[in-house]
């Protein structure tokens, strides 16, 4: 190897006799102030580029090889101004603007380039990666000549197609030209690199050289690739690679009268971004646009063009301080950032967590702070809660990778870099002093702060947010019939509002690709530390401000508070509620917050640098763990307190069903954490129905039944499950819902309601009673030994008298579980449920009527019904979600003040369960009713009784179509709620992973008011208090929103008592519409048809019966 020469990156000018005493040593200082412009791709590229076919990587024993090929053009004895260069590398003494990257081109000078690359990814994956490559021709000096000019491969001014198809011939007479070289055997490589003479398409500033090639990586489709090896070997795939990217150097005078000259550039960042194509990283800037996505913080997209100073004097020598500089370059490239968290992710997942490196959040424990390693040195052992990068799901799509980023990460100040060739080359980052040795801070270049001392300052921990919905769910169709998802066409963030992998910006601002922002490739504070820097007068960084110096903010008032904070707090907190929130592109919230970040750094003068520690803990909850972790999927029983004999605690326990499978966990009280216990199961679970919990009233304990193969099994100890004998149960019947298990006189019952028929099953007498009638759904009362049965009829089955009650005929029954409330005081009961036409429908006396109409979203099914308090008002009321509106209804049909409250970006889920709970702070005793629903994404949203949206309690989790469990324990006086987590890949290829864990809430009594399915499985809210009547008898009404700003507006009507007759009239009193509308008790809104209005001032005469209301009406659109 030749003479290696050190090149010194420090944070501002300034001379040390010491520092530079080695003559062989070059200063560069880190420009800071730069603003990048779009990215220039060329339609070429647009084309003919994209990732690399992961599929096609090879597995091979040992390094994977790489072949670099050395090509020119036929040269221009006229200078063709389309280009820059005649076609031909430049020579030793050819002209060259700055002595960093300047001639001669040769196989000398781009072997020190592919040894940088190959430090480059040995530091950036820790180690993991590594390559062998070869140079041809091998003879220095010497190069393939193509048949054609430059110009002739690529000429924009073209018919598009021609100039595609002259770029894919460009492809093929590398390959054919290098082929006729009998000593390249091209099935010894894996990677495919070209460097061909000239300057590159991307930094033709002045556009006065159109026609230089364009760099990306080349991916031929099918068809197209080039046959080599004597026909033996296929090739589709190139890294494009100029000979240098220096040109239309530009200069201009600063006030102090130094010359600042742009333009000059090395190719370093160009070979470690398109060979990064060829390991299967996509380009992450916006491919679509060409701007930013990711910004400085991924060398796929800005993390290439950060700029180095470079002074020198009138001769083109280097120096070092301010006084001696006759000119500065703004040198481009010769540091690449690394790449990002997701980036490597991406093609080393399996490795980085096979070594530590990659965890998931749940393999730490949660109790214990996490720290993050920085990018820079690999330590020995890799400790149980410490990571390099952590992976933390947000939804069924979307999920979370932290790292941990640094400027300076051994906080020495600077770095230096190793090259040769006489400071010709830069290859890769070193320590300061006589240590040759890689320090891996190819991040110095990344956004920071200088110190006052010149310390390069500045870092933190970023979070990546992934959206594999965006990337592999979404794509373009051609014309052929085809699909190519986002990720596969190299359009991962094309979406300018939806980007397939962005970064949290710390600081809350989006500046990342905004247009209108100077800091659209990032600024220092996209890192989340907690506190901010402080800047001497200078403006130099003084120091970080610590928790010390917000000491006195408790003093404060609200507005100095406001002012303080801003100054000094940049993120101690990062959840659902903070700025930036933590949360999908749905805007469903994380049900995590991560809090406490800590370097020991941050008490120092230095950066956070080496590790930086945080605590993540569940929204609202104290504590959480996973209980069983599995690569198929599961569903969850319900968790209570079994009959289990062979418990050692008999605590409260819970069912995992697995394909063929069941295993059971028991909450042990020495540690509250949860033991595995192994029954026997049936097999083939059906996962069409949930496991049914029942209680025994005789003994207090729980059983539960399950269906698997068309067959009901019901077990009391979780261990032994007996089939349910049906009698005339026919093969070809098929259970069309859960079983209901129910007491009667101290005697156990079993409803099965089929496709054919309904049974009834007596355990004590092993008798099964068949009624002839198809039902949907049922419910039981134990109060009045009723059952409820609905379907096409809706019947009521006195158990007490074993008759059959017609209750209601030809109902259009929709879809849900029937709902009871039970008012003991009044010995009243009343079920509710929905009809088709979105009615609900009270039950009572076995008769039914329809209370409420629901006049929005009649497209889409409501959730189920859950009933119960939600106010201090003591009054039950039934609440239930439609689309993206929540509703609360009094058990009379009146609509609760307020409602409906508008679920903003969610949509709820149909059929979902809904959960209401009473929570008791136990700092302040204030109490919460929480009214929680679930949403389509597989989260849950909490609104209190009065509608407003409680993010602190809300969460999204990523899960398969499973249920998931609220439920209050007595044994550890805990809320815990049990659901599954579906791991998130990273790629279309990675393993899956399901989790069941456990979160849990400590607090001195029950808040559960309805806890979702059938409600403990009784399906019923009993109370003692009186109904209410609706807040307002008075006859009102009024139209919203108001005034009208669509086609469609809502009449509100309260106090009406009969048919509601609506008249519109203009201002001249003309009547323009007149509707009558059918009575329904109590509130009603109603929609009316506005698209024949036109803007103006109108008024509305609302009649019913006796009672009449003149309203004010306007209309804008």
């Amino acid at each position: 190897m030749l003479k290696n020469y050190k090149i010194i990156l420090w944070g501002f000018l300034l001379i040390s006799s010491l520092l530079f005493a080695d003559s062989d040593k070059l200063f560069l200082n880190k420009q800071l102030d730069h603003k990048l412009k779009e990215h220039k791709v060329s339609y070429v590229q647009k084309v003919l580029g994209g990732a690399r076919d992961r599929n096609e990587l090879k597995t091979r024993d040992g390094k994977d090889k790489l072949l670099i090929m050395l090509v020119e053009f036929q040269e221009e004895i006229v200078d063709d101004p389309k280009t820059t260069g005649r076609g031909l590398f430049l020579k030793e003494g050819d002209p060259y603007p700055i002595h960093l990257g300047s001639p001669p081109h040769d196989q000398i000078f781009y072997d020190f380039h592919a040894q940088g690359l190959q430090q480059y990814y040995k530091s950036v994956t820790w180690g993991e990666y590594e390559f062998d490559f070869e140079i041809y021709p091998k003879k220095n000096g010497t190069y393939y000549k193509l048949p054609h000019k430059m110009s002739y491969y690529h000429d924009p001014s073209l018919d598009p197609d021609l100039t595609v198809a002259r770029f894919e011939q460009y492809f093929r007479d590398i390959f054919q030209t290098v082929d006729k070289d009998s000593s390249v055997v091209f099935a010894d490589y894996d990677h495919f690199m070209v460097i061909h003479a000239g300057s590159e398409y991307q930094h033709d500033v002045k556009s006065d050289s159109p026609s230089d090639i364009p760099s990306f990586f080349i991916k031929m489709g099918s068809g197209k690739e080039v046959t080599v090896d004597d026909g033996q070997t296929k090739v589709s795939y190139l890294c494009n690679i100029p000979e240098m990217i220096t040109q239309d150097v530009t200069s201009k005078k600063n006030e102090d009268g130094i010359e600042i000259v742009s333009g000059a550039g090395l190719i370093n960042a160009v070979m470690a971004h398109e060979f990064g194509h060829s390991l299967g990283f996509v380009d992450l800037y916006n491919t679509r646009k060409n701007t930013p996505s990711v910004g400085y913080f991924d060398i796929m997209d800005s993390g290439g063009q950060s700029l180095l100073s470079y002074p020198v004097d009138a001769d083109g020598n280097q120096v070092f301080t301010m006084d001696e500089a006759d000119k500065i370059y703004g040198v481009e490239g010769g540091l690449p950032a690394q790449p990002g968290a997701w980036s490597k992710a991406l093609v080393w997942e399996d490795e980085f967590r096979a070594r530590g490196i990659l965890k998931d959040y749940s393999e730490f424990d949660l109790d214990q702070p996490i720290e993050i390693l920085t990018n820079s040195n690999m330590v020995e052992t890799i400790g149980s809660q410490q990571a390099y990068i952590v992976k933390f799901p947000l939804s069924e799509y979307e999920y979370v990778l932290i790292e941990n980023r640094e400027t300076d990460p051994d906080g020495d100040g600077g770095s230096s870099l190793v090259g040769g060739l006489d400071h010709r080359v830069i290859m890769y980052p070193s320590y300061l002093g006589s240590d040759n040795s890689p320090n891996h801070e190819y991040d110095y270049n990344l956004p920071g702060w200088i110190s006052k001392d010149g310390y390069a300052v500045g870092g933190g921990l970023l979070f990546w947010k992934a959206d594999n919905y965006e990337m592999f769910e979404k794509g373009i169709s051609y014309a052929d019939g085809s699909w190519q998802s986002n990720f596969e066409s190299n359009r991962v963030n094309t979406n300018f509002y939806r980007k397939g992998v962005e970064i949290i910006e710390g600081d809350g601002y989006f500046d990342i690709g905004n247009p209108n922002s100077y800091v659209w490739s990032g600024s220092p504070y996209e890192y989340i530390f907690p506190f901010k820097p402080e800047f001497n007068e200078y403006n130099k960084f003084e120091r970080w401000y610590t928790a010390s110096d917000t000491a006195s903010f408790a003093e404060l008032d609200p507005d100095s508070l406001f002012k303080a904070r801003l100054k000094k707090i940049h993120t101690l907190k990062l959840s659902a509620v903070t700025k930036p929130a933590l949360e999908t592109y749905n805007h469903e919230p994380s049900g995590f917050e991560f809090s406490d970040f800590y370097s020991a750094n941050y008490d120092d003068y230095h950066n956070p640098a080496e590790k930086i520690s945080f605590r993540l803990r569940q929204n609202s909850y104290d504590k959480s763990q996973v209980v069983i972790e599995s690569e198929e999927p599961v569903q969850i029983g319900e968790i209570a307190k079994f009959n289990a004999p062979f418990s050692e605690w008999q605590e409260a326990m819970f069912t995992v069903f697995r394909n063929d499978s069941s295993f059971v966990y028991e909450r042990n009280p020495k540690n509250d954490q949860y033991d595995f216990l192994e029954p026997a199961v049936p097999t083939k679970l059906n996962y069409e129905f949930r496991p049914v919990k029942i209680k025994n009233p005789n003994t207090g304990l729980f059983g539960q039944t399950v269906v698997s193969e068309n067959k009901v099994y019901i077990t009391e100890d979780l261990y032994t499950y007996e089939e349910i004998n049906l009698g005339e149960f026919a093969e070809n019947e098929s259970i069309v819902c859960e079983p209901l298990i129910l007491y009667f006189q101290n005697m156990r019952y079993a409803v099965v309601l089929t496709d054919l028929a309904t049974y009834i099953h007596n355990f004590a007498t092993s008798e099964t009673e068949k009624i002839n009638e198809v039902y949907e759904n049922a419910a039981y009362s134990e109060p009045k030994d009723e059952l409820l049965l609905v379907g096409k009829n809706i019947s009521v089955y006195s158990f007490g008298e074993n008759k059959l009650y017609a209750v209601q005929e030809n109902f259009a029954y929709q879809s849900g579980d029937p709902v009871g409330i039970f008012n003991v005081k009044k010995d009243k009961l009343n079920w509710f449920l929905f009809d088709s036409s979105g009615r609900l429908i009270k039950i009572c006396d076995k008769s039914a009527e329809p209370i409420f109409t629901v006049q929005e979203d009649t497209d889409f099914l409501p959730t189920q019904l859950a009933a119960g308090y939600t106010d201090d008002t003591n009054a039950p009321y039934l609440i239930f979600g439609i689309n993206n509106k929540i509703y609360a209804v009094r058990t009379d049909g009146s609509l609760k003040t307020g409602f409906p409250k508008l679920a903003e970006f969610h949509q709820l889920k149909p059929g979902g369960y809904p959960y209401i709970l009473n929570i008791e702070d136990s700092e302040d005793g204030l109490i919460t009713r929480l009214m929680v629903f679930p949403t389509q994404n597989n989260g849950y949203l909490a609104y209190d009784g009065f509608g407003n949206y409680r993010a602190d309690y809300s969460y999204a989790f990523p899960t398969l179509n499973s249920n998931y469990n609220l439920f209050y324990s007595d044994e550890s006086n805990s809320l815990n709620f049990l659901y599954v987590e579906k791991s998130i890949n990273i790629t279309e290829n990675s393993s899956e992973k399901y989790r069941v864990k456990i979160a849990q809430k400590f607090l001195g009594k029950n808040p559960v008011i309805w806890s979702g399915f059938r409600n403990n499985g009784t399906g019923l809210f009993i109370c003692d208090t009186d109904e209410t009547q609706p807040e307002n008898e008075e006859f009102q009404a009024y139209v919203f929103p108001h005034p009208i700003n669509s086609d469609i507006g809502r009449l509100r009507v309260y106090g009406h008592d009969a048919d509601i007759d609506v008249k519109i009239y203009d201002i001249a009193g003309n009547k323009v519409f007149e509707k009558k509308y059918a009575y329904i008790r109590n509130q009603q809104d109603l929609e009316i048809d506005f698209s024949d209005f036109a803007s103006g001032v109108y008024f509305g005469l609302i009649k019913s019966g006796n009672k009449s209301k003149k309203i004010p009406v306007a209309v804008e659109k």
